[in-house]
């Protein structure tokens, strides 16, 4: 059986904070994961398997010269 994902647990998987994570999905549903809708209820749950392949359709791999870019803004 594939896990269910709480809004806290996205939250940290998506490095986002738990608001946004519950604003989105009333405001902006396409910004996230597609959200698994249980009868007679509200509460937000995301299937496991639907996060990761989500992510792995919407993350972009990183050039070498994005990684220099950001290393400009993060030295110290």
């Amino acid at each position: 059986m594939n896990k269910l994902l709480t809004v806290d647990e996205l939250a940290l998987i998506l490095r986002k904070a738990a608001a946004s994570i519950r604003s989105d999905a009333h405001r902006n549903p396409s910004s996230l994961p597609p959200i698994c809708s249980l009868p007679k209820t509200k509460r937000l749950l995301w299937r496991e398997s639907d996060v990761e392949k989500w992510l792995s359709e919407h993350v972009r791999e990183t050039t070498v010269n994005q990684n220099m870019k950001m290393e400009r803004y993060t030295r110290h």
